[in-house]
C-alpha cells in the first residue's frame, strides 16, 4: 500500500481506491433500530401460509422476504422440514423420548404403590423421602 499525497487517492493493492478527503461522506453512524430490523428480516426464520388443493401449509421465506415468525410452541413438527432433516429428526426423537418416558412412568406407578404399601414390608418411616416407594427392602425392626 502506497501512501498518497494530500490531493491524491489512496490505492490498496491496485483494487480499491479511496479519496482521502471524502471518506466520511457516505458513512453514517450505526443505528441499533436499523440493525435490529436487518437481523429480524435476514436472520430470524419466517414463514408464509400457502394453500394448495385446500390444504394449508407453512413455507419458509427466503432471507429478506417479509413473513411471520415461527411460533416456538405451536409450529407442527412436519413444518420444520424446511430447516433440514437433522432438526426434524431431533424434535421427533425428543417427542418420542418424552412420550415413552410418560408411558413408562405410568406403568411404574403400580410398582411404586406396592413398594410403599405395608404388604411389602412396612416400616418405611425411617427412610429418606427419595428412597420411599423404591424396591429397597425395609430395615429389620432390631436395627
Amino acid at each position: 500500500m502506497a501512501l498518497a499525497a494530500k490531493n491524491e487517492t489512496l490505492e490498496f493493492r491496485g483494487k480499491h481506491t479511496l479519496d482521502r478527503w471524502n471518506v466520511n461522506q457516505d458513512i453514517k453512524a450505526p443505528d441499533i433500530e436499523e440493525a435490529r430490523k436487518f437481523w429480524d428480516l435476514h436472520t430470524v426464520p419466517r414463514y408464509k401460509k400457502v394453500v394448495e388443493d385446500g390444504v394449508e401449509t407453512l413455507e419458509k421465506c427466503e432471507p429478506g422476504v417479509e413473513g411471520t415468525f415461527y411460533d416456538i410452541i405451536w409450529t407442527p413438527i412436519n413444518e420444520l422440514r424446511d430447516f433440514g432433516i437433522g432438526l426434524t429428526m431431533y424434535f421427533r426423537t425428543l417427542l418420542y423420548i418424552a412420550a415413552s418416558s410418560i408411558i413408562v412412568g405410568l406403568i411404574n406407578i403400580a410398582a411404586m404403590n406396592y413398594f410403599l404399601s405395608d404388604e411389602y414390608g412396612g416400616q418405611q418411616d425411617d427412610m429418606g423421602w427419595a428412597i420411599r416407594g423404591s424396591a429397597r427392602p425395609p430395615r429389620p425392626a432390631g436395627r
